[in-house]
């Protein structure tokens, strides 16, 4: 985190994280102009499945995931700093959908929607399988998930919600676009 984060990106962050600890969820989104994306910017205290949810309002909403930098601070009140790099139909999130964006998972964070109803509400099923990948995991603590499918929405969310149900924690994500296949690198752990 600190060889790849710009200093000043770095004390955004502490920032964030101090709103966090006070019960604060944030949502910022910062547009890449010239890459033609947006880099979105979620912190709150870390609860289980959280990511899972955040995922499926990306799928919920339409968006693209060109990046995704999940990770959790490890302390009494765990904090979420996940940083998403997304577009919308090739572009930068437009102003309204990212107010609508950050709306939807402010509702999902705070418990006033559930996930699936936000997906359901865009005509997504919120219980689809992934029907073909490819996997192999690595055995550690934490062990590492990593999958690779073929480009699509969805397949974050799908993966992250059957992480979720079988109890197991996301430590850590990083999910992209290479050669033109989905591919995850997802560090996991045991209930507990």
């Amino acid at each position: 985190y600190l060889v790849s984060t710009p200093p000043e990106l770095v004390r955004l962050h502490i920032q964030l994280e101090r709103k966090a600890r006070g019960g604060e969820a944030t949502v910022e989104c910062f547009d890449q102009q010239g890459l033609e994306r947006t880099d979105v910017t979620v912190c709150c205290l870390d609860a289980p499945g959280l990511l899972s949810r955040l995922l499926g309002v990306i799928y919920a909403l339409d968006l693209s995931i060109h990046g995704l930098r999940a990770s959790t601070t490890h302390t009494v009140r765990p904090v979420a700093l996940d940083v998403f790099t997304l577009s919308f139909a090739g572009k930068p999130i437009p102003s309204a959908s990212a107010q609508a964006f950050a709306r939807s998972v402010k509702d999902v964070i705070a418990g006033e929607k559930s996930v699936e109803f936000v997906l359901e509400s865009h005509k997504k099923d919120p219980h689809r399988r992934q029907e073909v990948f490819s996997h192999r995991f690595l055995p550690g603590s934490p062990g590492i998930l990593e999958v690779q499918a073929a480009t699509g929405r969805g397949m974050a969310y799908r993966f992250s919600r059957l992480i979720a149900e079988h109890g197991w924690n996301i430590e850590a994500a990083r999910v992209g676009q290479w050669a033109g296949r989905a591919t995850a690198a997802i560090y996991i752990t045991g209930p507990g």
